[in-house]
């Protein structure tokens, strides 16, 4: 895991150097969001969804998005829904089964490069490639079961101890293709790693829980002032000043 941190890292700061080559004219955007798909937990108890059963899974996401540059932008994002795994092992002839459920409310801002228009001049291309990297708050209740009999084994965030928020680091790619000027077609896939390993209400050989979130979507941009319009506004403070026009001087009349 440290090594796909590490070269995400690396190509993240390598990117914008080919987009100071381009230098297309930049457009001043908003975006809104939304997407709906399944989550994947990576820990102790991670063989499948709780009770072989995906909508233990489901999860939505909103978004907002707002470029800073024509390959760079900021998005914030609450993701919200079900996280679940189960876990079966045989023994001796004995066979141990258990699963947890988890709900669960994530806050993350993250940055996020376009690498299409680094190698282009087109400033809105209709298919983008987007590497994204965030930090944020993550906050979830969970249950673990025996799965022999639907027993409750332990619980985290509920009664015996109150969930707080604890920190989480997202890595990701988002894939979105143009319908028209407004509207685009979103696929995402990211992971994100939880600073704690009771995520799954289990405590194991690892520190850090991660899961996997996996959607499709839709995302609407409305445009706000041009960057030349930005630039006409920004005269008024001489940041621009006009050129002054050659006056024409007169010819002398000879009488």
């Amino acid at each position: 895991m440290k090594k796909a941190v590490y070269i995400t890292a690396a190509v993240i700061l390598v990117l914008p150097f080919f987009g100071l080559a381009q230098q297309p004219k930049s457009q001043n955007t908003l975006g809104f969001g939304l997407d709906f798909g399944i989550t994947t937990f990576f820990g102790d108890v991670d063989d499948a969804p709780a009770q072989s059963d995906y909508t233990n899974n489901f999860a939505f996401r909103a978004s907002v998005n707002k470029n800073i540059w024509y390959w760079l932008a900021l998005e914030g994002h609450v993701l919200a829904g079900n996280l679940s795994g189960e876990k079966k092992r045989t023994s001796g002839g004995t066979t141990s089964y258990i699963y947890f459920t988890s709900k669960f409310v994530e806050y993350i801002v993250s940055a996020e490069i376009n690498a299409v228009p680094l190698f282009t001049k087109k400033v809105s291309p209709r298919f983008d490639v987007i590497p994204r990297g965030g930090i944020g708050l993550i906050n979830f209740k969970t249950n673990l079961y025996n799965g022999t009999d639907d027993v409750l084994i332990d619980s985290y965030g509920y009664v015996s101890e109150e969930s707080s928020p604890e920190f989480a680091m997202l890595l990701g790619v988002k894939l979105t293709y143009k319908i028209n000027k407004h509207f685009y077609v979103v696929g995402l896939t990211s992971n994100r790693i939880v600073n704690s390993d009771y995520v799954d209400s289990k405590s194991g050989m690892d520190e850090w829980d991660f899961f996997n979130y996996t959607a499709v979507g839709l995302s609407y941009k409305i445009f706000l002032s041009s960057a030349n319009s930005s630039q006409k506004s920004f005269k008024g403070f001489g940041l621009f000043p006009k050129k002054k026009k050659n006056s024409k001087k007169s010819c002398p009349v000879f009488k």
